[in-house]
């Protein structure tokens, strides 16, 4: 089992049969660690991770956590005709081969695309949150819910409305801080990929970006997800744009001017300040 310090080298490719994955630009990161990985976003540590995982035991470790923190599932939210997206499996894939709806069967290369949220998974900002929210308290996954109470026309509570109990996940602790580690340096330290985004920002972020390729000749999807205030957050933030390109080009500003808004960041004084304008 991969620990939080155990260093995996980053050449900025990694060969699957026949397939070469390669980090953003092809580059190349060299020897790092989990923190590392996730400050700096190294594909390539999470595809070695994913073609791991694809190998030991039944093959779906990473299947099952994703779903334990919220991915590929309902999140239970007060709203009708919910998703609940997908979570790719080698029973999934090899059914739709087997019915001539897809031109090969389950292999390593799926479990390396999953690692790093590309392939067949579909989630939504919604589940993201969930996810980042059950890392950052701790293990407990929330409902999410949109109605509080029923009040009549004058005010009156009529009826409270309770959110289901939440689920509750054994996370490491370990794991769990190495996880935040990572995210917080994202955004501050050096090489962080959303670094110069919260740059000047006063409020400390942890947070990371994400970048989809949606093949086709299409633009790739920007994504943001952002925990706030760091150490004790008190909001996560998802943030997707369908044709948004790099999730620091697009979707990291966006989070910045909804974080802005929700700590009452008055981003015309940094800029005349002398700090950053997004």
């Amino acid at each position: 089992m991969l620990t939080p310090d155990e260093v995996q080298n980053d050449g900025g490719s990694l060969q699957v049969g026949g397939v070469t994955f390669k980090n953003a630009g092809g580059v190349a990161h060299g020897a790092v660690a989990l923190r590392q990985a996730l400050t700096v976003s190294s594909d390539v540590f999470f595809y070695r991770l994913g073609l791991e995982l694809n190998g030991a035991g039944d093959g779906l470790g990473l299947q099952r956590w994703s779903r334990r923190l919220g991915v590929g599932r309902k999140t239970g939210i007060d709203l009708p005709n919910e998703l609940p997206g997908l979570i790719p499996t080698p029973k999934w894939r090899n059914a739709l081969f087997k019915k001539k709806q897809t031109d090969r069967p389950w292999s390593g290369g799926d479990n390396v695309n999953l690692s790093v949220g590309q392939g067949d998974i579909k989630a939504n900002p919604l589940q993201m949150a969930v996810a980042y929210a059950t890392i950052a308290n701790g293990g407990k996954v929330v409902v999410p819910r949109l109605g509080l109470r029923i009040e009549d026309a004058g005010g009156r509570v009529l009826q409270d409305l309770q959110a289901p109990a939440a689920r509750r996940l054994d996370i490491k602790p370990e794991f769990r801080q190495a996880i935040l580690d990572g995210l917080r340096g994202a955004a501050s330290a050096g090489g962080g990929t959303s670094t110069d985004v919260f740059k000047g920002f006063p409020i400390p972020i942890a947070g990371k970006t994400g970048t989809a390729e949606k093949g086709l000749g299409r633009p790739d999807q920007s994504w943001y997800v952002a925990l706030a205030p760091y150490p004790s957050p008190k909001y996560v933030v998802a943030v997707t744009d369908e044709a948004g390109g790099f999730g620091a080009d697009t979707a990291a500003p966006m989070a910045r001017r909804i974080l802005a808004e929700l700590f009452d960041v008055n981003e015309t004084k940094l800029v005349e300040g002398g700090g950053p304008s997004d």
